[in-house]
């Protein structure tokens, strides 16, 4: 999870005392898209995809810090672009801009996204609770596997391998698991 938290982590180096942009979703015809643009390029090449040139040069939104503290007054001003549009359109538009886009799903949606089936994004797993899917690493290995395993073990389940390679032999094993270590040992069958 760490390299999801890129911001975080250099905030907790270098605080900082202006609020971060929030990459929200903007409305289009027919959906929801998100639309990133963080650099003074891709911001340029925005105004140019919305046809609103002059915005470059607007004070509010001219400079990066200046974008970041009036975000929802910029990204309103895109809205009011991206509604005129279907979700395609925008995204057509603003890839030849070299505007970082993406049409934003929810979480559902994802799940059953062609593209993502297809490049294998996503596992079934089973734990004590059932079946459900899980989100595979988005890398791929050559030389080994990457992809979540079909079960995932239960609590204590590899308690004694991981004691034995640690050097603990069974019988010390055996003395904390009566000793109550691990928690109460469970009853193999239920009193009648």
């Amino acid at each position: 999870m760490l390299n999801l938290l890129v911001y975080e982590l250099q905030e907790a180096q270098f605080p900082v005392h202006a609020p971060r942009p929030a990459y929200g979703p903007v409305r289009a015809r027919d959906g929801d898209i998100l639309i990133a643009p963080i650099t003074p390029r891709n911001f340029t090449g925005l105004c140019e995809v919305m046809g609103q040139s002059e915005l470059a040069n607007d004070p509010r939104f001219k400079t990066l810090p200046a974008r970041a503290a009036n975000w929802n007054a910029m990204m309103q001003v895109v809205e009011q672009w991206t509604v005129r549009h279907t979700v395609g359109e925008c995204i057509s538009a603003l890839d030849r801009a070299g505007v970082p886009c993406a049409e934003y799903r929810d979480p559902i949606a994802a799940l059953s996204n062609p593209h993502l089936l297809q490049r294998g994004a996503f596992a079934k797993i089973s734990d004590g609770a059932g079946e459900f899917v899980g989100i595979n690493a988005p890398w791929k290995m050559s030389g080994a596997t990457t992809a979540m395993q079909r079960e995932v073990p239960g609590v204590g389940a590899h308690r004694d391998e991981v004691l034995s390679l640690l050097g603990l032999p069974p019988e010390a094993i055996a003395r904390l698991v009566t000793a109550g270590v691990f928690g109460m040992p469970r009853d193999p069958a239920p009193k009648a």
